[in-house]
């Protein structure tokens, strides 16, 4: 038996029609059960150690202790049933360790997962993590293979990028500072050793020339010459 949808009511409001735009849980939404466009992700660092309640671009110390604070939002009227905090903390891990996950689990690849819940229509669900920076900071070498591993900042994506950098010793400091020189080439190093050669060159050259004029100058300065 075919029903005709423009006789349906809305699941998620009985008052209209399937047909109608209203009906539809957010205005991303594609169809009235693309509740998962209404979905608004974001994250949040504080630096309780240190104070800073945005910890987003700063630099940590050895030993001071992080939270991490994921919020999703309903931004529709239709409540989302299980959903799921999935948190890829593997760069993290890198020069933190857990403290404490808030009732969420990790697994060997980095990946904090929490108890699924119902995010209500137009409501705010959080949940958190907390990590302390080791202390020393690892100064592990990076990889060129890998760019973004061990190069002495806690990166994280949900929804927002937060990086948190951390200090270098005396060894990566070199290492980092190494690598922004430019690289020049053989060609450009062979064109500044010529201009060097040709600056030089000019200012002998000219050297000589004064020296002569002035022996002249003093030659002239003696009556009858020597």
């Amino acid at each position: 038996m075919i029903t005709d949808t423009k006789c349906v009511a809305c699941p998620n409001n009985s008052s209209i029609l399937i047909t109608n735009k209203q009906c539809l849980p957010c205005v991303a939404s594609k169809n009235v059960n693309d509740k998962k466009a209404c979905l608004i992700y974001h994250k949040y660092a504080a630096n309780t150690t240190e104070g800073i309640a945005n910890a987003n671009n700063t630099t940590a110390q050895g030993g001071d202790i992080i939270t991490y604070t994921l919020t999703v939002t309903n931004a529709g009227n239709a409540d989302y049933p299980n959903f799921v905090f999935h948190d890829d903390i593997s760069d993290i891990l890198e020069y933190a360790t857990p403290l404490n996950l808030h009732a969420g689990k990790l697994d060997q690849t980095g990946e904090v997962t929490w108890p699924a819940i119902t995010v209500k229509a137009s409501t705010t669900s959080p949940v958190q993590f907390t990590v302390k920076v080791m202390n020393p900071v690892p100064q592990t070498p990076a990889n060129p293979t890998t760019p973004t591993s061990h190069d002495l900042i806690m990166n994280n994506v949900y929804g927002d990028v937060i990086n948190i950098h951390l200090p270098c010793g005396a060894v990566r400091c070199g290492e980092t500072a190494a690598s922004s020189l430019p690289n020049t080439g053989p060609g450009t190093t062979l064109f500044i050793s010529a201009a060097i050669v040709v600056v030089a060159g000019y200012f002998f050259a000219r050297s000589r020339l004064l020296a002569t004029e002035a022996n002249i100058a003093l030659h002239d300065g003696v009556p009858g010459g020597l």
